[in-house]
């Protein structure tokens, strides 16, 4: 059916062109109706590189604010530095953009906050991506915590994964 949302392409904008983002590229390459319109980053030389190696044909800017300016963009991929996570996610949200969020959220507690807060107030869609929360490992591993009642007020914990497995070789819990 034409025109349907099936149809339809989904315009991204990458943030951020350090080493993280060649894994969004490829991800959203992958995807038939995922279309790269847009890179910001702050080093021009590295953005263009990125371009070039991943044959992505589109506009470089040298800021996020330009990018989220542009028309026709969808949603963004937010691939920078963690200390700027929150403000330039909240600038996209503000501006209306879907984004994707690298991991952490945020590097205090009081961004992350302002990140929800922002999203609460929208009608886009945010996501921090804790790709491993997916992993079959992952989840048996939370089950297990939940049913043993180690987590429902836990404020923090980790999971420690040897290389390429998704299979936990530690676990801690923070309280």
């Amino acid at each position: 059916m034409a025109g349907s949302r099936k149809d339809k392409k989904v315009r991204i904008g990458i943030i951020g062109t350090g080493s993280i983002a060649n894994a969004h590229a490829f991800a959203c390459s992958a995807i038939p109706n995922v279309e790269i319109v847009a890179l910001a980053d702050i080093a021009q030389g590295a953005a263009e590189s990125f371009s070039d190696r991943h044959g992505i044909d589109a506009p470089i800017f040298s800021n996020h604010h330009d990018l989220l300016a542009m028309g026709g963009l969808d949603a963004v991929t937010v691939c920078t530095p963690n200390d700027v996570h929150a403000p330039i996610s909240i600038d996209a949200i503000k501006a209306g953009k879907h984004v994707l969020c690298e991991k952490p959220m945020s590097a205090s507690i009081a961004d992350a906050k302002a990140m929800v807060v922002a999203a609460r107030k929208s009608k886009v869609r945010t996501m921090t991506g804790y790709t491993k929360r997916f992993f079959k490992g992952s989840r048996s591993l939370m089950t297990s915590c939940v049913e043993r009642t180690w987590v429902g007020c836990s404020t923090s914990g980790r999971v420690i994964c040897k290389v390429g497995s998704a299979i936990p070789t530690h676990l801690s819990y923070g309280g």
